[in-house]
């Protein structure tokens, strides 16, 4: 996104614009998301993160080191699943690479500390 030389006051609506202008095209998106749908294809790039399934409706990302990132096929949750992340005291960056529209149907939660949880999906 260029918002180089525009007056901050312009710029801050320019990011509001774009993103709702992105939200819009999201959701006009064709996705089939099952509705036992949970995030696949995961694999830990760097820090350490443990990932279990304390059942087949839920996935807990537990994360022990400063910062993580991740990179997943998709990030769908589907109706009445959930997806918790404990970050503890790091920043985690969720990367989605898979080629269908991530549905975020269900649940995700995180606690921790302060510091940021990002889901970026790549298209």
């Amino acid at each position: 996104m260029m918002v180089k030389g525009l007056a901050r006051g312009a710029r801050s609506r320019h990011i509001k614009i774009s993103l709702s202008s992105l939200a819009l095209t999201l959701s006009s998106f064709p996705y089939s998301a099952a509705q036992d749908a949970l995030p696949t294809g995961t694999s830990v790039i760097s820090g350490q993160v443990a990932i279990s399934s304390p059942s087949s409706s839920s996935l807990l990302i537990d994360q022990s080191s400063a910062g993580a990132i991740i990179e997943r096929g998709g990030f769908s949750v589907g109706s009445g699943n959930a997806v918790h992340f404990a970050k503890g005291s790091g920043a985690m960056l969720n990367r989605v690479t898979g080629v269908n529209v991530s549905a975020i149907d269900g649940r995700p939660t995180a606690t921790g500390s302060r510091r940021p949880l990002f889901l970026m999906e790549v298209l």
